[in-house]
């Protein structure tokens, strides 16, 4: 849409989902990333075309968060309803292997191979662990991590590179958490994800279904 020049007018549709999209965010001047309910998260580049350039299925049950980072920083982070969240390299989009060999001659490829994986049921006895999963920056100042809270309420830090967890706080939450992100200071990060050197992620905020907004300060590693 552009809201500046032409009071509202459509400027292009974007079509390629069989489902509710879920989240959109922006990556760089060009590149939008969509999620939706169809499991797919898709790559578009606004210029050139309506229709996906890229399309990454990894999550068997709708795509329930993404987090980016800026134009300089080729990892995203998605979860999906069925407790899995996945780290993409765009770097890694291009590379034939990566790609469904059905879809290679296709204009939109097909990416089902993540370059991190992380199963929540796979920390906990309890199968509370299946449901929307929410993502925030992590606070590690020495590695790369995100913070995922899934319907346990507990706030799980992954370190992306090794694919660790590497440290479990619980919210204290009774009932579906409905928001989540980390804080720095007075500023809010919930959709980007940065380099953790330049930013100092102090905390958490979380609201839920239970009535209760909850503020957590986490210690930087």
């Amino acid at each position: 849409w552009d809201l500046a020049g032409s009071g509202g007018k459509c400027l292009n549709s974007l079509s390629g989902h069989f489902g509710w999209v879920t989240s959109v965010k922006y990556w760089g001047p060009n590149t939008i990333i969509s999620a939706s309910t169809d499991r797919s998260i898709a790559l578009w580049d606004a210029r050139v075309s309506n229709s996906p350039l890229f399309t990454l299925r990894h999550h068997y049950a709708p795509i329930s968060d993404i987090l980016v980072g800026s134009r300089t920083d080729p990892i995203m982070i998605s979860a999906g309803g069925d407790g899995t969240i996945a780290a993409w390299d765009f770097r890694r989009l291009s590379d034939p292997s990566c790609q469904s060999k059905s879809s290679q001659d296709r204009q939109c490829k097909v990416i089902r191979r993540a370059a991190g994986k992380l199963y929540l049921h796979e920390f906990s006895s309890r199968n509370r662990t299946y449901g929307p999963v929410r993502l925030s920056r992590g606070p590690s100042s020495k590695s790369r991590t995100v913070c995922c809270l899934g319907r346990d309420a507990i706030i799980r830090e992954w370190d992306i590179r090794s694919g660790d967890v590497i440290s479990e706080h619980v919210t204290g939450h009774c009932d579906t958490v409905s928001s989540f992100a980390s804080f720095e200071g007075d500023k809010l990060h919930d959709a980007q994800l940065e380099n953790a050197g330049k930013h100092s992620i102090t905390g958490t905020i979380t609201t839920s279904w239970d009535g209760s907004i909850r503020m957590r300060r986490l210690e930087r590693r």
